[in-house]
């Protein structure tokens, strides 16, 4: 599933509980003000959000839903938008958006769906052209900071719940200071949000995570850092075949061997250059085995043959 709000974490859970709000809020805050927490009115910080769900005994639990809806079908269209997005159908991601504005109840006073569909409006603009890479980054983090306060570029703190759509900001933002060049920025932040993956305890769907570790990879290899961005491949690798999710296996292997070839030709060692031979070779193999990844298949060949001649040698 996707991810809850803050404010649908706290209701669902002290419902299910049995527990009114007088008897949750008792010690941490007024009745009034948790039930504005549940309303969507008010949103939690983290320390009171933590405090109520410890009170709960729900401490180190993760809940994911995109978006804050009262019709569960809405989830649906959302795994839509975020294959959409990776695929840069970007007409496809503005019909999906307008039905998903029209159709479902989408409240806005919750902070988490505003965030939510800025992120998307931002990108839809971005991509075509009407904004700089810097009002971009400027829209992100606005975006971010409407349930994230305590963010910062050059560090923030992790010792709290993520929601989907404030790891699926963070990422955009990571590559997009990447893209600026300013790839100190763009590591530190990879790098706390790999972190937070390694220690949260996390019921998620896998896409945020796959996002994180492949623009995390490529950012490393582009920074020359071949081995750090091997290294990151294998343990996206790894993280894959754990979850059984084969079909984005293909990523981490194009990209071992696209770091092996850059360090092979760099030492002129023959071993190197052959072995990152094979993992081009097994990511084309991977990659054949998913039709929806057809164009990033032809891109794989065409860059096997520049390199290594022809796909059928081994």
């Amino acid at each position: 599933m996707g991810e809850y709000s803050k404010s649908a974490i706290i209701k669902f859970t002290r419902k299910s509980l049995g527990m009114t709000q007088e008897v949750l809020a008792e010690n941490i805050c007024e009745p009034v003000t948790l039930a504005r927490y549940e309303s969507g009115y008010l949103d939690p910080t983290d320390d009171k959000f933590n405090q109520l769900m410890q009170k709960m005994g729900k401490t180190g639990e993760r809940f994911i839903y995109p978006i804050q809806s009262s019709k569960i079908e809405i989830e649906e269209q959302l795994k839509k938008i975020l294959y959409a997005l990776e695929r840069k159908e970007f007409l496809e991601v503005k019909k999906l958006i307008t039905q998903i504005k029209h159709k479902h109840d989408i409240s806005h006073f919750y902070p988490e769906n505003k965030q939510y569909l800025k992120r998307i409006e931002l990108i839809l603009v971005y991509e075509n052209k009407e904004i700089s890479i810097s009002e971009f980054i400027k829209g992100l983090e606005d975006a971010l900071i409407l349930t994230f306060r305590e963010y910062n570029k050059n560090g923030f703190p992790i010792q709290r719940v993520f929601i989907e759509s404030e790891i699926l900001l963070l990422n955009n933002i990571a590559a997009m200071y990447g893209k600026n060049e300013e790839i100190d920025i763009a590591i530190n932040i990879y790098q706390n949000i790999e972190e937070y993956f390694e220690n949260a305890e996390m019921v998620n769907d896998y896409k945020p995570r796959y996002l994180v570790l492949i623009n995390y990879a490529n950012l490393l290899g582009l920074d020359k850092r071949y081995y750090d961005s091997i290294k990151i491949c294998e343990k996206g690798i790894t993280w894959l075949i754990d979850n059984n999710k084969s079909n984005c296996l293909y990523n981490f292997y194009y990209n071992i061997g696209w770091n092996l070839l850059k360090i092979g030709n760099a030492v002129q060692n023959k071993e190197k250059v052959q072995k990152a031979r094979c993992y081009v070779w097994m990511a084309y193999q991977l990659c054949s085995l998913y039709p929806e990844s057809s164009e990033n298949l032809e891109y794989i060949d065409r860059f096997y043959r520049d390199n290594f001649r022809s796909i059928l040698e081994i």
